[in-house]
């Protein structure tokens, strides 16, 4: 799916309720479509594994991309944190990451970073 087409699917998939409600949480309403979390976690299926059309995603003046990059933090924050082995393989992803100099790719590697490498979570991660 090409990211014309995705932003296609985010105006058929808008809904003024939801921006109505995300506005009063402060989210700047004219950067966001106003997509259900369900919704997007079923394109999300939809689309795949794209790193390409991600980094292209956050690029762009698009509030859903915030989604994309919490989702990205947590997958390997959790990855991170199942075995010693997994640990070490993704704190080095997330300094590869943090390279790709984008706002988006430090924000994710730091906070990942800063939660695989704290020692209280060190001595909790198993074998």
């Amino acid at each position: 799916m090409e990211i014309a087409e995705i932003y296609k699917t985010f105006e058929s998939l808008g809904n003024t309720k939801t921006l109505q409600n995300i506005s009063r949480l402060g989210v700047v309403a004219n950067t966001s479509y106003g997509i259900t979390i369900p919704h997007l976690r079923n394109l999300a299926k939809e689309i795949g594994t794209n790193h390409q059309l991600a980094l292209k995603m956050w690029e762009e003046n698009c509030h859903e991309r915030n989604f994309v990059k919490k989702a990205v933090n947590w997958a390997v924050r959790q990855i991170g944190k199942r075995s010693r082995n997994l640990n070490e393989k993704t704190i080095e992803l997330a300094k590869q990451i943090h390279a790709t100099g984008t706002s988006s790719a430090k924000w994710i590697a730091s906070d990942a970073l800063r939660e695989l490498t704290n020692e209280k979570i060190k001595k909790r991660i198993k074998r």
